[in-house]
């Protein structure tokens, strides 16, 4: 039940009570000795955290997790904890521990290859590539993820791919491609009511927009993302965005609104 409840308000943005179902959740699945119950939660609880940009929060969680799955050896527990892990340090600018981890974790599924978790493995190696700067490898990464999640009918990790695809292919320079998977993902996560994505999605339309020179597009995308971030319950919303939407009403002559944006 508990598990119903907290995929429910995480899939729709409501992250404060997905935690609250996520801590009820590993708490029953520990004291009932359901090994691998208790790494879902804690998995899923340190996803949460990452998705509000609490990183040591998540890590926390996520080592939890991993203190329970080591002595199964079981994959399927195992992998989970990982992958999140090695998200989390790559969110950290610790390139080479996120690399470490990704690998284990790609090595623990090799018997699960068809599995949702193999996907989300090969779209934490993308985003890896990406912050590294390996375009090429990124892009190669995220069309594999949106295959593979095509095949399985996972909707949320497809939008995954498709802001990646969006993000390698901005910096390749192939401004076509990205705008298309930009708005792809945003179409997705508008219909399933998956607003963190929605945000990401707007960001990088943002981004393509202040690219071909279209700086009011540019401002009304980042506006857009900047008030759909405020709707998240204890989201922390990213610097960067308020700068990025500063740059823009400095560039504007609106010198208040940027000044106010920057402090």
């Amino acid at each position: 039940v508990f598990f119903f409840f907290l995929a429910r308000d995480h899939n729709t943005g409501n992250f404060g009570g997905a935690l609250a179902h996520m801590n009820l959740a590993f708490e029953a699945a520990t004291q009932s000795g359901q090994s691998l119950s208790a790494v879902v939660a804690a998995v899923n609880t340190g996803a949460t955290y990452v998705s509000l940009n609490d990183h040591d929060a998540a890590l926390e969680w996520l080592q939890r997790g991993l203190d329970v799955a080591r002595p199964t050896g079981w994959a399927i527990a195992l992998g989970p904890c990982l992958r999140q892990m090695g998200e989390v340090m790559c969110a950290m600018g610790r390139m080479e521990s996120a690399q470490s981890l990704l690998d284990d974790a790609l090595v623990a599924y090799g018997p699960l290859r068809n599995s949702r978790n193999f996907t989300m493995v090969l779209t934490a190696l993308g985003d890896l590539a990406l912050a590294r700067g390996d375009y090429p490898r990124a892009l190669e990464h995220f069309q594999q993820t949106v295959t593979r999640a095509q095949h399985l009918a996972q909707t949320d990790t497809a939008m995954e791919g498709h802001i990646g695809i969006a993000n390698a292919s901005l910096k390749l320079g192939h401004i076509g491609e990205a705008e298309i998977s930009a708005n792809t993902a945003l179409s997705i996560a508008r219909s399933q009511g998956a607003i963190a994505h929605e945000v990401n999605a707007l960001r990088l339309l943002a981004r393509i927009h202040s690219v071909r020179g279209n700086h009011a597009g540019a401002t009304t995308n980042f506006e857009q993302a900047l008030d759909t971030a405020r709707k998240i319950d204890g989201y922390l919303i990213p610097s960067d965005l308020m700068f990025a939407l500063a740059e823009q009403y400095a560039r504007a002559e609106r010198y208040a609104d940027a000044y106010h944006m920057a402090i």
